[in-house]
């Protein structure tokens, strides 16, 4: 069982800051086409996130990310532990569209990112406050620039059960 102090619950890990620099370079030209954000809280979303870290490796030879997130064929894996994780990894995502725009001279903006979100109706809330704080600077066309997937974990959750209906 993973427990987490009050101070990891208002600071990203150094592993994400890690991770996030190899899956979202700064001194990239172009935006990534897809993301996925997997909870590693619960044991679902652990799961999954080991799947993906074994699939990257089996694509990149087996020598590559030691279950740390990455690209699959194409795929960008960012596997977050709370909410301050969850904040670190918008944001930077939020700084490299804006990167993107003061580096490229485009009307439309930005190409829009995939966004998927693996984990249970509390994951999908953590990203609610973050993505609100974030854009509610922004220009409201930004919203367009993030499409969000969500894939729901859990027994009958609440957003699952909303979407079927």
């Amino acid at each position: 069982m993973i427990f987490f102090s009050f101070r990891n619950l208002q600071q990203p890990r150094k592993v994400l800051l890690e991770q996030l620099g190899r899956v979202l370079p700064s001194d990239a030209e172009a935006l990534p086409e897809s993301l996925v954000l997997a909870n590693t809280c619960d044991r679902q979303g652990a799961h999954v996130a080991a799947k993906l870290a074994e699939a990257a490796d089996r694509h990149q030879g087996g020598g590559g990310l030691g279950g740390l997130g990455g690209g699959l064929g194409g795929l960008r894996v960012v596997f977050t532990a709370g909410p301050a994780d969850v904040r670190a990894a918008l944001t930077c995502l939020v700084a490299r569209m804006q990167k993107y725009c003061n580096t490229q001279a485009t009307a439309t903006g930005p190409p829009s990112v995939k966004v998927a979100l693996v984990g249970s109706d509390a994951f999908v809330n953590s990203l609610l406050r973050p993505y609100v704080d974030l854009f509610s600077t922004r220009p409201p066309d930004w919203q367009g620039y993030l499409r969000f997937y969500v894939i729901p974990l859990g027994e009958k959750e609440s957003f699952e059960e909303f979407i079927s209906a």
